[in-house]
């Protein structure tokens, strides 16, 4: 089976593990070895040979509160391995004891453990195309591989998973949150403008998070650049909005996927790009037409997509106040999909829900699952993918201070986005002055049934609290 991997992977296992000429390694204590690929960043804190400290991976920001930092890594601080805050740089764990082993990918992780990659379960793949991310990790189909959470850590020398306060926590008050909001954004815009010494790119939409991030940027003075991707199924807005954006304050815009005539391939090719990146196998679903050409080395992408962790659209996953603490896989699945689920998937979620139920700490079931599902899962295979371009991606919202601000306000704030929208009009005015994801005719069609039973479901509660 041919293994395409990414950059920037390593293992931690009881042998060196030589997947090719790039690798290199490094002894820890108790027989370990950690095996790397050279383009990882190594960054030895303390290098006392009975208790190192290794930082694996970028940290580009220190989180003041916690000590902890934003961007993709590991922190070794022996015998504990802890994942960065969001958990966007992967982390798997495979085996228990002796048998441990610590990876960034699975099929790096079943390689170390049994020396070889099994084949695809196939029956029990994960379709994500119509389905949640359960556990193990979204569209992975080696379900004895598990993945690390932001709040849990890896014990290398009893080979065991503990759990962690991560400091991911609710602060005082929205007022408070929105502060802590600008302030770091506009600290990661400062930071920038002194550490990347190519391009800046923002992906640029019709939509709030990455106006968010505009908004940020433009008001700490960063010259940056916008792309705007435009495939089969992408909202026509998030070009001409986009466009009108960069007309007015003088940005260079780059539209991609707009092939002569329209790819009708495009968007799949996409979604298995972001699906197989957990597998090491995209290697050959990059974007049709060759659409991140404009990077070059020393280039940082700017993704905000972590931002919907604010405005999280539950409502197209899931019933409104949906019962996270009694619900069972088979029973979402069914509800989702029509049909009963794999087992190992559903089994998965009961997993999941089990041990989130007894570390749910400060957090509400809602943002526990964005936190480990849709953000740390998705956005994680995403990321893997921009390992292979010759930019750096480097996401804001992969740090405990701003998860802490977004999860403050209430659900009903959170899905209006009201903190965002507060935020660029404090820093920008002027860009309140574009429509923010202006609905096509089709899709107010389609939304007012729905819009109807939410309105007259307040009416009654109403009525019923008289």
């Amino acid at each position: 089976m041919d293994l395409r991997l990414h950059a920037r992977q390593f293992v931690i296992a009881r042998r060196a593990l030589a997947v090719d000429e790039t690798w290199t390694e490094h002894a820890l204590p108790g027989g370990l070895v950690l095996s790397c690929q050279r383009d990882l960043a190594v960054e030895v804190i303390d290098p006392d040979p009975a208790a190192p400290e290794i930082l694996l991976g970028h940290r580009y920001r220190t989180d003041p509160a916690t000590g902890r930092g934003a961007g993709r890594y590991v922190h070794i601080a022996w015998p504990h391995a802890m994942p960065d805050p969001v958990g966007l740089l992967t982390l798997c764990h495979a085996g228990t004891g002796a048998d441990f082993v610590l990876a960034s990918s699975p099929a790096l992780a079943m390689l170390a453990l049994k020396g070889e990659i099994p084949p695809y379960d196939v029956p029990e793949a994960l379709d994500h195309r119509g389905a949640m991310n359960y556990l193990p990790m979204p569209m992975t189909r080696w379900h004895a591989v598990r993945r690390l959470f932001c709040d849990q850590k890896a014990d290398l020398a009893a080979g065991a998973i503990l759990h962690h306060s991560h400091g991911i926590a609710p602060l005082a008050d929205p007022e408070t949150a929105r502060g802590v909001l600008r302030d770091e954004l506009l600290g990661f815009a400062a930071e920038l403008k002194a550490r990347i010494p190519g391009t800046v790119f923002l992906p640029l939409t019709a939509g709030l998070d990455s106006r968010t991030l505009a908004a940020s940027f433009i008001a700490a003075g960063l010259r940056f650049e916008a792309v705007t991707f435009h495939y089969v199924g992408k909202p026509v807005a998030d070009v001409t909005v986009a466009a009108a954006i960069c007309r007015r304050f003088s940005i260079r815009h780059h539209v991609l996927g707009l092939a002569e005539p329209p790819d009708p391939s495009a968007g799949a090719r996409l979604a298995e790009h972001v699906s197989d990146a957990f597998l090491d196998w995209d290697i050959s679903h990059l974007f049709p037409g060759d659409g991140y050409r404009y990077q070059g080395p020393g280039d940082a992408m700017i993704p905000g997509t972590c931002f919907a962790l604010a405005r999280p659209g539950f409502v197209h996953y899931f019933p409104e106040r949906f019962d996270f603490a009694h619900a069972s896989g088979a029973a979402i699945w069914e509800a989702r999909c029509g049909e009963p689920g794999p087992p190992a998937l559903t089994a998965a979620f009961d997993d999941w829900r089990d041990w989130r139920g007894a570390h749910l700490g400060a957090l509400d079931w809602i943002s526990a699952f964005y936190l480990d599902h849709r953000l740390t899962g998705w956005r994680g295979a995403l990321e893997q993918g921009y390992d292979m371009l010759p930019a750096v991606s480097l996401n804001p919202a992969n740090n405990a201070r701003i998860q802490s601000a977004f999860i403050t306000p209430d659900l009903e704030e959170r899905l209006s986005g009201r903190m965002q929208r507060e935020l660029v009009a404090e820093l920008v005015p002027e860009l309140m002055r574009f429509p923010f994801n202006p609905p096509s005719l089709g899709d107010r069609i389609r939304r007012f049934p729905r819009g109807l039973q939410r309105r007259l479901a307040r009416l009654r509660s109403a009525a019923g609290g008289r």
